[in-house]
């Protein structure tokens, strides 16, 4: 029984025990009235306080029902939150490895661009090297050539040729350049002569020679099929290259 319940059974019993009272000791019928009223006014009030407790009881009662409730959801919430936070790591670890992906995407495309500059950087570079390579070799064999007949009375200069003497050298090549010396030419040389049946200053190699009161040559282009027309007095000789002077390749 709730306590509301029992104090308004305790107080039904003091009302009829002081009814009882009163009648027993022949009270007047006023007292007998304002004793009525005031056990009635103190019954309405142990009603009114019943309730009130019934209802906070109640409401007790169902607040603790609710708490159970949300209890059981909670503990519901958090079961289901589990799979949810696994299932978020997986996606956080998903873009990660995606950015990383794309992190090496960016890389390769890097990689693939730095590969096609460098492709021509190549193709230079060979180029350069093998410039590089053919100067050493043609400083090489000027300082060799140098060495052999000195510096004094000797030139460099653009050897004269309209491609008559390819492939020994072109046009514009540069080679060794000396006077004609009294001394005979040897054969091989390339010599700067004039000839009548020749138009200007010639550039030829020395193919023969010989010495009939005079020495006298007789020449030939290296790319021409046959001997020039005229054997070459040494006196119309202006200038000579010798044959190992000779620098194919090397342009002014």
């Amino acid at each position: 029984m709730s306590r509301g319940r029992r104090l308004a059974a305790g107080l039904t019993a003091a009302l009829v025990m002081a009814m009882a009272v009163l009648t027993l000791t022949g009270a007047t019928r006023e007292s007998y009235i304002d004793w009525h009223k005031y056990a009635m006014t103190q019954q309405r009030a142990y009603f009114q306080e019943r309730d009130r407790a019934d209802a906070a009881e109640a409401l007790a009662t169902a607040h603790e029902t609710a708490a159970a409730g949300l209890r059981v959801q909670v503990e519901a919430l958090s079961l289901a939150a589990a799979p949810l936070r696994a299932e978020v790591a997986r996606l956080r670890e998903y873009e990660r490895y995606s950015s990383l992906e794309r992190d090496v995407e960016g890389l390769r495309s890097a990689r693939s661009r730095l590969l096609e500059e460098i492709g021509p950087l190549q193709q230079q570079h060979a180029v350069v090297a093998a410039d590089l390579n053919a100067a050493m070799s043609n400083a090489s064999a000027l300082a060799a050539i140098l060495e052999k007949y000195g510096t004094s009375g000797v030139w460099l200069n653009t050897l004269m040729c309209c491609g008559s003497m390819e492939p020994a050298f072109g046009a514009d090549d540069v080679g060794l350049m000396m006077n004609a010396p009294a001394a005979p030419l040897a054969v091989g040389d390339v010599a700067y002569f004039t000839c009548p049946e020749m138009n200007g200053l010639v550039a030829h190699r020395i193919i023969e020679r010989r010495n009939a009161g005079g020495w006298e040559y007789r020449m030939k282009g290296d790319a021409n099929p046959a001997a020039d027309p005229c054997w070459v007095p040494h006196g119309n000789v202006q200038f000579i290259t010798p044959s190992d002077a000779i620098v194919q390749g090397m342009r002014r």
